[in-house]
């Protein structure tokens, strides 16, 4: 059953920051997406005492502001939030005695997306879906808007703590958190109205100047003109060795091994898109300041990344630059993206988020939590969690999401990468070969990190064989008697109405191109064409060019190719050599 107690008075109302105005925005835009739903799903293994659970939930809510925080929008337009006092727990227990594994995940996946109502709450829900015995899966699912990742770290270190105190009857510490998240906006503020946002603004605006603000790498699918936040996942691990490998490169070149991930990345990015000039998005806590180390509330933000290729660089060369560039940008990451977005005043392009499509996300677990399959969606793993609370994941999709690819690793106990991505655009199997790809660069810069960028390899050996081999089995067996435009003549007599040629916006079936071209044939034979006479063929690539060539053959000539873009003198000196009796031209 859901509690149905009041909440007490409103002891705080105060602005919202930056990050949580542009997600309030979207929320309005998409009231019903659960694209901003962060939710935890993981099995209780051990037996579990409801009601302690129940309490250490509470006593999490207790303390931590953020969770008990709505929102408004005042008559004149301005958006509050106000935080309660108290907010009781909602928490629901379902009884699933009986259902089959597939009805507890249709039913634990409705639970994730059911929407938020903002300015009523809660944000915070937790749901227990339990036969009483043995089968237990909790579900807690916060608002982005009041929540990040680093948010649930902290809370789930603190429900262990809290249920193990409980059970234990141990005291815990129901204080209220040192520092609260309006805290936050305040500084956020401060920063920005002075010399400090002034600095961190001209930074973005001078590294920025003349980028281009669209990535397009290849999709499976046309770009609908808005984003439907419908998506994917795909979840692969890294191999010890290959770590062991990148770690090693990483400790020589005297930087982080994310480093490295990111490098490759970008590299991946440059060779499905060709651009020379990418701009990616990079995750942060958005914690510079230690105080809100382990305050709850929305603070993550993303930094732009321009990356510059030249030609024919080393990776190290390039990982080099990439150092530099990231490290220099960091020292500007308190300006939030929203703003950036703003003062940028880029011409928004329907289909595209703004400024940044792709995005890269690196988070190590805290050697103590053992928490990283957890937050992996859609895998599920061994017990990780003890004592207390014994729990594994549930493997519950989270896929929404507005941009177009997202790459994340979280380093723990072992290395996982995930690949999330706009199913409207990108099919499974795609981001499985780009996974793929992803994975042969990094062995390729783990044996070679003095390799050119073109030359690291983007597919393994079955591909490679097929792309040079199998796609090039092309020999067919042609008639030795007949010539090309005989072939042609059968091919037109055979389907007369399919579409033989196609430029721009004209087309041609086969039996039109071959009328044309016995015009033009009986025409040059007027002329004097025919056998062992040369004439020369000056045309643009166009129809022209393919109705010229046929006619020539069908007249008995030969043709002489002359490019019309070549320089006057090199057309002079053809003409000259070859000396054709008839010159065709536009």
């Amino acid at each position: 059953m859901a509690d149905i107690e009041t909440p007490s008075f409103i002891a705080r109302s105060f602005p919202l920051s930056y990050g949580q105005k542009s997600l309030w925005l979207m929320h309005q835009a998409l009231p019903n997406s659960s694209a901003y739903h962060i939710a935890l799903a993981v099995r209780i293994r051990a037996p579990l005492n409801i009601a302690s659970l129940r309490g250490a939930l509470q006593t999490l809510l207790n303390r931590h502001a953020a969770l008990r925080t709505v929102f408004s929008a005042g008559p004149d337009g301005e958006l509050l939030q106000h935080v309660y006092a108290y907010r009781p727990l909602s928490f629901e227990q379902i009884d699933i005695s009986g259902w089959s594994e597939a009805d507890l995940r249709e039913k634990v996946a409705a639970a994730h997306r059911r929407p938020f109502d903002l300015a009523a709450g809660p944000l915070m829900r937790a749901d227990l879906f339990t036969d009483g015995c043995q089968r237990h899966v909790l579900l807690l699912t916060v608002h982005h808007i009041v929540f990040d990742g680093q948010s649930m770290f902290a809370l789930l270190t603190e429900l262990q703590q809290n249920y193990a105190a409980s059970e234990s009857e141990d005291a815990i510490s129901r204080r209220p958190a040192k520092h609260m998240y309006h805290e936050f906006v305040e500084w956020q503020s401060g920063m920005l109205g002075g010399p400090d946002g002034r600095r961190h603004q001209d930074y973005w605006r001078a590294k920025l100047e003349g980028a281009p603000h669209i990535l397009d790498i290849p999709t499976d699918h046309p770009r609908p003109a808005h984003i439907s936040a419908r998506g994917g996942s795909l979840v692969f691990g890294l191999a010890p060795e290959l770590i062991e490998r990148l770690k090693l490169l990483a400790k020589k070149e005297g930087v982080h091994l994310y480093e490295i991930l990111l490098a490759a990345y970008h590299v991946l990015l440059h060779r499905y898109s060709g651009q020379r000039d990418i701009l990616t998005g990079f995750l942060t806590a958005g914690r510079t300041q230690l105080r809100f180390a382990k305050v709850c509330g929305f603070f993550t933000n993303p930094i732009v990344l321009r990356n510059v290729f030249s030609s024919g660089p080393a990776f190290l060369g390039f990982l080099k630059e990439q150092h530099g560039s990231l490290t220099e940008s960091l020292e500007h990451q308190d300006f939030p993206f929203p703003a950036l977005v703003e003062h940028a005043r880029i011409n928004r392009v329907s289909g595209y988020m703004p400024l940044v499509q792709v995005l890269f996300n690196f988070f190590k677990v805290p050697r103590t939590a053992r928490f990283d399959e957890l937050f992996l969606t859609g895998h599920e793993g061994e017990a990780v969690c003890s004592p207390g609370l014994e729990m594994e994941s549930f493997g519950l999709n989270q896929d929404e999401g507005e941009f177009d690819l997202v790459l994340e690793a979280a380093e723990g106990r072992r290395f996982w990468c995930r690949f999330k991505y706009r199913a409207d655009l990108f099919e499974h199997d795609t981001i499985a070969r780009l996974a793929g790809h992803y994975q042969n660069l990094l062995h390729g810069i783990a044996a070679d990190p003095d390799r050119k960028l073109s030359d690291l390899p983007l597919l393994n050996e079955a591909e490679r064989r097929q792309m040079l081999v199998a796609w090039n089995e092309t020999a067919v067996e042609y008639p030795r008697d007949a010539c090309v435009h005989h072939l042609f003549e059968a091919q037109a007599a055979r389907t007369p109405d399919a579409i033989a040629l196609v430029s721009e916006d004209r087309q041609l079936t086969y039996a039109q191109l071959n009328c044309q071209a016995n015009a033009l044939a009986h025409y040059l034979r007027q002329r004097g064409a025919g056998p062992d006479v040369l004439v020369g063929l000056c045309v643009e690539r166009s129809m022209n060019m393919m109705i010229g060539l046929l006619g020539i053959l069908k007249a008995g000539g030969a043709y002489v190719p002359l490019d019309p873009h070549f320089p006057k003198a090199r057309l002079d000196l053809i003409v000259e050599d070859a000396q054709p009796k008839i010159l065709l031209t536009e």
